[in-house]
């Protein structure tokens, strides 16, 4: 899915709070973000069951958190049946933190070891291994790749019944046929 990303408070959910209320008060599609947060450090957890089954409920692919989240079990039994609701976090910390500082909503943030930027609008791409960002620029080039590879493909498709018609005409050509009644 697409980055939301949220940069909230040391030890606060309160951008995951601000964040839930963009997405439902002015109408952006959740169908295919995923939100990612960087918790500045905080050893609190702000993220757990609550949130995880309330982005659920909406369409939200999945939740990445840069530090800790609560509430494992109900994490872990959050989805239809058919698929649960991915999350990934660096660890778990049975305290929750306070909700009372909005955070920050839709703007550059790091998360890992290696502090990899996260934009809004990123591919965030994810599976039990963990996540691989794919950041705007790279995604432009990419599209930008697959249109050419996209191009070429077609071209070398015009260009094999090219081929193959002209082996069709000089194959009658071959039994006597005249070029002009065979185009």
């Amino acid at each position: 899915g697409f980055a939301f990303t949220v940069k909230c408070a040391e030890n606060n959910y309160g951008g995951l709070v601000h964040a839930l209320q963009h997405i439902t008060k002015d109408s952006v599609d959740p169908q295919n973000l995923v939100i990612c947060v960087d918790t500045c450090g905080s050893p609190k957890a702000v993220a757990g069951s609550l949130l995880s089954t309330e982005f659920h409920r909406l369409g939200i692919n999945g939740l990445v958190v840069d530090g800790n989240i609560r509430d494992v079990a109900g994490v872990r039994r959050v989805g239809d049946g058919a698929t649960s609701f991915p999350v990934y976090s660096r660890g778990v910390n049975p305290t929750a933190g306070t909700g009372d500082q909005p955070g920050q909503i839709q703007v550059p943030i790091t998360m890992g070891d290696e502090k990899i930027t996260i934009n809004n609008g990123d591919v965030i791409l994810g599976d039990d291994d963990g996540i691989v960002v794919v950041n705007l620029v790279q995604r432009t080039e990419c599209l930008r790749e697959y249109e050419q590879i996209s191009l070429l493909s077609s071209l070398l498709d015009e260009a094999k019944r090219i081929e193959n018609r002209d082996d069709a005409i000089l194959e009658q050509i071959s039994k006597g046929k005249a070029l002009l009644d065979c185009l």
